[in-house]
């Protein structure tokens, strides 16, 4: 397998790569299209699709950008079901591994676009405004959040709890869980502050702070723009991060909710 360097590649905007999934006689297939022409890549870099979510990964060969086929369709044999897959596009020049005594080959990445979600086969989003997906796993814990690697948080149920969808949507569940939920992506989302998401409206973090921000009584976050962090700058966020949670608590009427779930119980 070739290795890659991604040393000086340029960012593949995703709204210039269509990435549509569909099933045909039973088996998860993908067509691709892409406009690449703003980028002035060569005709024989090599591109690369990888499928991938959570451990499950595969490598789609597409050709080079001279022979590449917009008509040709691919199987995701590694998958059952589109639900959550994640795509990245590369192009690649191959060169030879100076450090290698064999003669191997190694791949310099071009360019590279990164968690693209793909559309149904109707054309239509396939979740793509989602800004929090579910799922069940294996686990002894009743829920947890995955953050990293993903195209918007995905909250994790067990999958022995019942009905993913009567259980997310539970007031029990909205009630006892929501509130930190919120805090951990909230939490997120200043952290990844340093990597500028601000300024890509496509990235979950900031649909997530639009989110936020919709909330009746959530403020603009201060120090948005600003990477430094000292005693302030962190007392100000924390604060804001804070008030952000007890301002969706209290649209969701968490505590008179929380009442009435322990009148009932006793």
């Amino acid at each position: 397998m070739p290795h890659f360097n991604y040393t000086g590649k340029k960012k593949i905007r995703s709204k210039d790569v269509v990435i549509i999934t569909s099933t045909v006689e039973g088996s998860l297939t993908v067509s691709v299209d892409v406009s690449l022409e703003r980028y002035h890549l060569p005709d024989d870099g090599a591109l690369f699709l990888e499928a991938y979510r959570q451990n499950s990964w595969m490598r789609i060969s597409l050709g080079t950008m001279e022979t590449f086929d917009s008509d040709q369709t691919y199987e995701l044999s590694e998958f059952n079901d589109s639900g959550g897959i994640l795509f990245r596009l590369k192009v690649t020049e191959m060169e030879l591994d100076s450090d290698s005594e064999n003669g191997s080959r190694r791949g310099k990445i071009l360019a590279l676009a990164d968690k693209i979600q793909p559309l149904a086969e109707d054309g239509s989003s396939n979740g793509r405004d989602c800004i929090l997906s579910v799922r069940t796993v294996e686990m002894s814990a009743i829920w947890r959040l995955d953050l990293d690697n993903v195209a918007y948080p995905i909250l994790c149920l067990n999958k022995d709890a019942g009905s993913k969808i009567s259980l997310a949507h539970s007031w029990h569940f909205i009630t006892m869980v929501y509130p930190a939920l919120v805090r951990e992506i909230l939490t997120k989302i200043v952290d990844n502050r340093v990597h500028g998401w601000f300024d890509d409206d496509e990235s979950w973090e900031y649909k997530w702070y639009s989110f936020a921000r919709s909330v009746d009584g959530v403020y603009e976050m201060p120090h948005l723009h600003n990477s430094v962090c000292n005693d302030e700058v962190y007392r100000d966020i924390k604060d804001w991060v804070n008030d952000a949670v007890e301002a969706f608590a209290k649209s969701k009427d968490v505590l008179g909710n929380f009442r009435k779930l322990i009148v009932t119980e006793d």
